[in-house]
């Protein structure tokens, strides 16, 4: 992700060096840039722009005497307090507010990666790119949310007959709208852009796969109990909490010189945090863990669901596996047992 913000960056500077000025004070101004340009990347580190100070002003007057180490300690502290503080009301608001939660913190993180190759893409003026980007995010959307519908909620799903037909259909309507993507971006594609056109492509793929499928397994955890969402979540939190505060403390070299990039935040929705993609990324992580975990060792066969896909089968195969398990019942010794004990 780096590497995409850097080469936007870069490929703006390239084509602002190209355009012809006549005036010659101009001209040295660029040339003065493009020597800059080349010994940035002659260092091998990319060059990304500073974030502007998005701090409320509020807090900037209070906070006026301290140094910037200090009151970049306040703000992330008070915001923190804040966000653990909406993070008990969600939990106390039940599990249909916490996944639209989901889905809204779902939508942001998608809209911060994808703006990202949109800086790239858009310097070509190709067409179509973030519209794409979020017809795929719908169909996606409607693929995982109509299977856990179908999944969790079969009873009601079969009560009403457009939500039946829907649902019997739910797959093929996903592959067909996104098989209308697909066409869409082949429709889309200019000359001697391909190889461009096909990496944001696999861009936008690759941001559903972080995003969404993640996104969807906290709302799988859900299902399985509140315990399963409130504990991962907790142990991030506490953990993001504890690492700040002992490299403030007690840090001496900072992250950003042991890497070789300079990671900048995804982007400035949170002072002092960064993006919601900044806050988020290791609670998806965590989400594919405990539902890895969950389908592993906890989860084991559910009565409930053997007993919907029974009940959408035709008479006479229902009558066949009554009659199975009849048998199988008896052959154990425990339908005899059953009858007696009526």
């Amino acid at each position: 992700m780096t590497e995409l913000r850097h080469r936007g960056a870069t490929e703006k500077e390239l084509q602002h060096q190209n355009s012809e000025d006549k005036g010659s004070e101009t001209e040295g101004k660029e040339r003065d840039g493009a020597s800059d340009t080349e010994t940035k990347s002659d260092s091998g580190v990319p060059e990304v722009p500073v974030p502007a100070d998005d701090t409320p002003e509020v807090l900037n007057k209070a906070l006026s005497g301290l140094s910037s180490r200090w009151k970049n300690w306040w703000v992330r502290g008070i915001l923190t307090l804040a966000m653990i503080s909406f993070f008990f009301i969600i939990i106390y608001l039940g599990p249909m507010v916490l996944m639209m939660i989901v889905l809204c913190v779902q939508i942001k993180c998608f809209h911060e990666i994808i703006t990202i190759g949109y800086s790239v893409y858009h310097s070509y003026h190709l067409p179509w790119f973030r519209t794409l980007s979020w017809y795929f995010l719908l169909c996606v959307n409607y693929f995982f949310y109509g299977e856990t519908v179908t999944d969790y909620f079969f009873t009601l799903v079969q009560r009403e007959e457009p939500l039946r037909i829907l649902s019997k259909y739910h797959r093929f309507i996903s592959f067909a709208l996104y098989l209308t993507g697909f066409c869409m971006f082949v429709l889309s594609l200019v000359k001697k852009h391909y190889r461009l056109q096909f990496y944001m492509f696999g861009w936008t793929h690759v941001t559903l796969l972080i995003v969404v499928t993640q996104s969807h397994l906290i709302i799988h955890n859900l299902f399985e109990g509140m315990i399963w969402f409130i504990v991962p979540i907790s142990c991030v939190i506490c953990n993001d909490i504890m690492a700040y505060m002992f490299g403030f403390f007690f840090g001496r070299t900072p992250l950003i010189k042991v890497c070789v990039f300079n990671n900048p935040d995804f982007a400035n929705t949170i002072p002092g945090h960064g993006g919601i993609m900044d806050r988020f990324d290791c609670q998806y992580l965590m989400a594919t863990f405990v539902n890895v975990y969950i389908a592993s060792f906890i989860r084991g066969p559910n009565p409930s669901k053997v007993i919907q896909q029974l009940l959408a089968l035709r008479p006479d195969q229902q009558l066949h596996i009554f009659n199975s398990l009849k048998a199988h019942l008896t052959e154990k010794g425990l339908l005899p047992a059953l009858e007696e004990a009526a």
